[in-house]
């Protein structure tokens, strides 16, 4: 029974207990979602990163990544114009 109860997917279980108790149900699949988009963002930064031949490593997108969800504000976008113009791109 130990081995059978492993096997049962979260998406099984979220599908019963919809019908019996909604408000304890957890649709994880957007997690997944979450993960596809994220790993799409980095692809681009690799290909981003060949383009401008910058000298980026994969710590620096992962930084990036963590931080994507806070909005820049006019002063760090003014910091990176001139970061830009300083590096002569």
């Amino acid at each position: 029974m130990d081995f059978a109860w492993h096997e049962i997917m979260a998406v099984t279980m979220n599908g019963v207990w919809k019908n019996i108790f909604l408000q304890f149900v957890h649709d994880f699949r957007e997690f997944e979602k979450v993960d596809e988009e994220s790993k799409e963002v980095f692809s681009n930064l690799v290909t981003l990163r060949e383009k401008l031949e910058l000298d980026l490593q994969e710590d620096d997108f992962t930084e990036l990544l963590a931080v994507q969800d806070k909005e820049l504000t006019n002063e760090d976008l003014m910091t990176l114009e001139a970061h830009f113009f300083q590096e002569g791109r």
